[in-house]
């Protein structure tokens, strides 16, 4: 498989060769031995909540990925999960903002209430997900499911609800000409050229992340990121290297909040079909 397939309209998900995937009927069963009905069991894994046999536990695949660990709110022990002590009412505030006065005032408001880092997220419009059974604590009133799922994995869900294929990154190759492009190689050579006549010491990549020049940081930072493996440094690359050119990733864009200037600065989180 290619990462181009993603823009396939033919393409089908496929996840046959995933050691990830969970077995639904598995799943099901398991449902039924911890107390649900046949029915139930039934809603619940045609809606995304799957049995992880490691953790002996019940996932939300649109939001908890395969992890130890258990939140109550997108991974459940599996026993806790049927007794529905989890389905509580969520929390979430509705403000209506008519000019960005009026989001810096709730922005500070909140920041004010709470220890905890401020996340924003940004669209054009509200993606809401369909589901027998929906996740309460992803559940807005007056709104309905808010979707925090990239539109790529909007698109598999939309056709094939019941794949779970990982991310296809780009080859090795096919990056390079990526990076090379988004980046003046000639300007580089001359930022390197210019740090050295001032005496720092400027022969790799890692000596351009370290180095004071900006751009340098940046260049050095995607080769490393690139050269030491696509898959451990996914984030970074894709978050600003392919959504800048409008391609499709696996991630969200999230500002968050520095301190009480109103400084926004972007971050990105992978979430992938199993999380």
């Amino acid at each position: 498989m290619s990462y181009w397939n993603y823009y396939d309209n033919d393409y089908d998900w496929d996840d046959s060769h995933e050691i990830t995937r969970p077995d639904l009927t598995v799943s099901r069963n398991k449902l039924q031995e911890a107390g649900m009905s046949e029915a139930e069991a039934i809603d619940f894994v045609d809606s995304g909540f799957v049995y992880e046999e490691l953790s002996d536990s019940i996932i939300d695949r649109y939001y908890g990925g395969p992890v130890m660990s258990t939140d109550m709110r997108t991974r459940f022990p599996l026993r806790e999960f049927c007794k529905r002590e989890w389905l509580f009412k969520n929390h979430v505030q509705m403000r209506s903002a008519k000019n960005w006065s009026d989001v810096r005032r709730f922005a500070d408001e909140w920041k004010s209430a709470s220890p905890k880092r401020l996340l924003f997220r940004g669209q054009t419009q509200n993606y809401l997900t369909q589901r027998k059974i929906n996740n309460p604590s992803f559940v807005v009133e007056g709104m309905g499911k808010v979707s925090l799922i990239p539109s790529l994995w909007r698109r598999m869900l939309k056709k094939n609800p019941n794949r779970f294929p990982s991310f296809e990154n780009l080859t090795f190759f096919e990056w390079s000409h990526i990076l090379s492009s988004a980046f003046d190689l000639k300007d580089i050579e001359r930022r390197v050229q210019a740090l050295r006549e001032k005496g720092e010491y400027i022969f790799n990549e890692f000596d351009m992340e370290d180095s004071s020049d900006p751009v340098l940081q940046e260049f050095g930072s995607h080769s490393l990121d690139l050269s030491m493996g696509l898959n451990v440094n996914l984030s970074k690359l894709l978050g600003t290297l392919l959504q800048h050119y409008g391609l499709d990733s696996p991630l969200l864009d999230l500002t968050t909040l520095i301190g009480r200037g109103h400084i926004l600065r972007h971050a990105q989180v992978q979430a992938t079909a199993n999380s």
